[in-house]
């Protein structure tokens, strides 16, 4: 409450005070991976009119350091919990001071003046609603806005030393900002920031800027040395490396190698040129653009963050890649795994206004500038990615017809001409669901099955009537069938209609169900439990009538508490899964899929979509995975192979959450191809429809 100020006194003016806490929110949790870092370095040194930007770091060194670090506070943890006293987070803990990482340019460098009136502003703007200094003293457009770059620094390390020389003097001036010096102060208004003049020039023969990072925190070092280079390749992937050139550790960084097989708009033009398009706003501006959408290769589909549309504004990225709001139940859903779509859009940059978020992974898109883009993107996605899967299927159509094994399946089992061809349909679809194609055993596996249905004269051939059909219904589609036999029918409806209920039951709960309100999710898993194909159409294989395998599973189900066999005395009404470290995270949505002739068992652990995945599920998973493997071998079992699946909802990709961060680095590294992976719920329907789409148009 403020107090009346004494009659007959001057008041005194209100103060804005800006809380210490902003150069955090700023700087170590708007910064949160090195790539990150890094590249707003390099983008100041490109502004400085430097011919490049080094970056050195001794990765392994830093990398046994790590470890050394995480092995020591595993023991202090392990000692405290013994005393019953807390220690700080691993994610707090900092590196030998000796290990740095530095970030030097050949630029214009910085005076004492420099560095007070520009780089000691935080939030110092650049660029004046006139666009005054939106040009480097060498022509350049420049890339930084904000003037928060420099907290950047802060998400990896506690200390940053600036050395820097301007042309025309013959000394050098160094500054260190303490992380600690600066979080300690009442206000950020005034913070003092010692100086040290270097009379030898730093080192520089000229001029240019050294930014010195040490005092690195453990969890953002995480990143691997190749990520670092095709992350910062990747965002400057415009800029003529003749004209600036990025280096780490004396090698030039290449972008993520990627082959484009695909592109579109006009496929038949080079997938690498551009094409020009054009949109209107309300208020009657034109705005123009170049784009492509690209895919890579069958065998290399893009991690989670890869996928989308990335969009650079004068030779930088300005958004990180976004499906935006393609729709995902389209046609040619999983094409979307591949696509590396590119946007150049400098107007972006160029308006008053400021539509790129600091970080630089998302656009204001909501804006009347930026929403018709918005749009535009978004229903080209869709476009691309049917035209994608179309052309697609035909690729697979050609080559599964020159397989070996598969032509000498339908050969064995003495088709007719019209179920050779449905053979082939289906064995091209079943091709595109796995890695290795037509190559990939589990195809094998399922394409004998297709032609044993198909030889027995059961189940498919009543294929081509329901694939007339729009949006196929039994009833309308039982007049065609007639030369089936009554019993042939019965097992065409058994098997068609079961598959695309259970499809559209899926389509249904995902999105129409609220599960926030109860509990729905079991719907969810009652579902998916009955229907394990909707999870992966290899587990058809996995449907067993022997009493003997069930008994097996039963007990597993029972050693590790999960599906029905819950432990007892749990009370699922205890549950908290939305956030990590909760007090249950025993999954109470896990059950078993096994088959011991294939000698192999899944573990599916099922998160409601209302729930965000987190690193703690998947370190679970993994937890009952050993588990299960630890009870074979007591069994004397050891050829039986084990594996995981987590499936969800993905967190925001904004989120900041450390688990989160720590989920999506463990996805990258293993490509989620490790013995356990991740799937999104929404994925489970792409990938069924995609396991069907051959069924559904069959000639």
């Amino acid at each position: 409450m403020i107090e009346a100020q004494s009659q007959g006194s001057t008041p005194q003016p209100l103060r804005f005070i800006v809380a210490p806490h902003i150069v955090e929110d700023l700087g170590l949790n708007l910064y949160t991976s090195l790539p990150r870092v890094l590249v707003e370095f390099i983008a100041n040194a490109y502004d400085a009119d430097s011919r490049y930007a080094k970056v050195i770091m001794d990765k392994d060194a830093i990398d046994k350091a790590r470890s050394i670090l995480k092995a020591e506070w595993e023991y202090e943890q392990t000692q405290a919990a013994k005393e019953g006293r807390e220690i700080a987070r691993l994610a707090e803990r900092t590196l030998p001071d000796a290990l740095t990482i530095t970030i030097e340019d050949a630029g214009c460098g910085m005076s004492r003046s420099d560095l007070q009136e520009k780089f000691l502003v935080a939030g110092r703007r650049r660029r004046g609603k006139d666009n005054a200094e939106g040009t480097s003293a060498g022509g350049r457009i420049l890339m930084g806005r904000k003037g928060l770059g420099k907290l950047a620094g802060f998400g990896v390390a506690q200390k940053v030393t600036v050395i820097s020389r301007t042309k025309g003097e013959n000394h050098a001036t160094e500054i260190i900002l303490d992380y600690r010096d600066l979080i300690e102060v009442h206000d950020t208004n005034e913070i003092p920031i010692m100086e040290r003049r270097l009379d030898d020039g730093g080192g520089f023969t000229e001029s240019g800027t050294r930014i010195v990072l040490s005092r690195l925190l453990y969890e953002p070092m995480k990143s691997r040395l190749t990520t670092i280079e095709s992350q910062a390749a990747d965002h400057f992937a415009q800029i003529d490396p003749a004209n600036f050139r990025i280096e780490l550790n004396g090698n030039p960084v290449q972008p993520t190698p990627r082959v484009h097989v695909y592109a579109w708009p006009e496929p038949t033009r080079a997938v690498d040129e551009l094409v020009d398009a054009s949109y209107k706003t309300d208020d009657g501006r034109t705005f123009t653009f170049k784009y492509r959408l690209r895919f890579v290769e069958d065998r290399a589909a893009l991690t989670g963050k890869d996928r989308g549309v990335r969009v650079y504004a004068h030779k930088r990225l300005a958004s990180a890649p976004s499906l935006l709001d393609a729709d995902t139940n389209m046609h040619g859903f999983r094409m979307t795994d591949y696509l590396d779509g590119v946007v150049y859009a400098d107007f972006i940059d160029d308006q008053p206004e400021d539509y790129i978020a600091t970080d630089r992974q998302a656009l204001r898109w909501d804006s009347p500038v930026l929403y018709p883009l918005y749009t535009f993107l978004s229903e080209r996605i869709t476009e691309a990615c049917y035209s994608r899967q179309k052309a697609r299927d035909e690729e697979k159509d050609r080559e599964v017809r020159k397989d070996v094994y598969t032509q000498q399946e339908i050969v064995g089992a003495q088709l007719s001409k019209r179920e050779e061809e449905i053979a082939y349909r289906i064995g091209a679809s079943l091709s595109s669901l796995h890695k290795k194609g037509y190559e990939d055993e589990a195809y094998r596996t399922q394409f004998k099955e297709v032609v044993r249905g198909l030889g027995q004269g059961q189940v498919l051939t009543a294929l081509a009537g329901l694939a007339r059909q729009e949006n196929p219904a039994l009833d309308r589609v039982v007049s065609e069938i007639t030369k089936l036999t009554a019993a042939e029918l019965d097992a065409f409806c058994q098997y068609a209609k079961g598959r695309i209920s259970g499809i559209e039951a899926l389509r249904k709960i995902v999105r129409s169900v609220d599960f926030a309100k109860a509990k729905n999710e079991n719907i969810l898993h009652g579902l998916l439990n009955k229907c394990p194909w909707l999870i992966d159409p290899t587990f058809f294989e996995f449907l067993t009538s022997n009493q003997a395998e069930k008994t097996v599973f039963e007990e597993l189900e029972r050693t590790l508490r999960v599906g029905n066999a819950t432990a007892a005395g749990y009370d699922p009404d205890a549950s908290d899964e939305v956030t990590p470290g909760g007090r249950n995270l025993r999954p109470d949505l896990v059950f078993l899929l096994g088959n011991q002739t294939l000698n192999r068992i899944i573990i599916v652990e099922l998160k409601a979509p209302n729930t965000p995945l987190y690193g703690a599920h998947y370190r679970q998973l993994q937890g009952y995975v050993l588990d299960a493997e630890r009870w074979l071998a007591r069994r004397g079992d050891t050829s039986t192979k084990v594996e995981g699946l987590l499936i969800g909802s993905f967190a925001k990709i904004e989120s900041q959450t450390r688990d989160v961060e720590w989920l999506e680095a463990e996805m990258n590294k293993t490509m989620n191809l490790g013995q356990c992976r991740i799937f999104g719920i929404d994925v489970l329907l792409g990938r069924a429809e995609a396991a069907h789409r051959g069924l559904l148009v069959a000639p």
